[in-house]
């Protein structure tokens, strides 16, 4: 599978702001996430929610990065924004919207289609919902609990 095999997706700015655009890669990025990348000149919100510098530490650290790095700018299209000068790939659709939008976001329902469909309808394994895999709890004759996510079997 290839970038092209998947849609362009959007980000809509808070406040009817603009929309910032990207696309899903094939590639793995953290978490077993597959790979995002921003396109050039998409927008991103000037301020952050007061919250994110103490409760989302890679993803404030990241943003402070780009800026620095001039990865980030003022933008020239969009007043009271800033912009991305080139392309960037971060490791998840989460972690480019967290740093566009400065604040915590669920990348998969946030990026959109131009037909309002989320990222997530896009993966072959949804990111959400019930996990395939269901927890087990059990007791040993000597009292112990013990956990699984591999099934109810004898503990070892």
């Amino acid at each position: 599978m290839t970038q092209d095999d998947y849609p362009e997706f959007h980000l809509k700015l808070p406040y009817d702001g603009p929309l910032a655009t990207g696309r899903l890669l094939p590639e793995k990025g953290t978490n077993g996430s597959q790979q995002f990348v921003v396109l050039a000149s998409s927008p991103v919100r000037s301020e952050v929610v007061p919250s994110f510098a103490s409760h989302f530490h890679a993803s404030h650290r990241l943003r402070e990065q780009l800026i620095a790095d001039g990865m980030i700018n003022a933008s020239t299209k969009h007043p009271d924004h800033l912009e991305f000068s080139q392309d960037y790939t971060f490791g998840s659709p989460s972690a480019a919207a967290g740093v566009i939008l400065g604040s915590s976001v669920n990348g998969y329902t946030s990026w959109q289609t131009a037909e309002e469909r989320p990222l997530g309808d896009f993966l072959a394994v949804p990111p959400w919902g019930p996990s395939a895999r269901g927890w087990c709890a059990a007791r040993t004759s000597s009292g112990r609990t013990w956990f699984s996510v591999s099934g109810c079997g004898r503990e070892s």
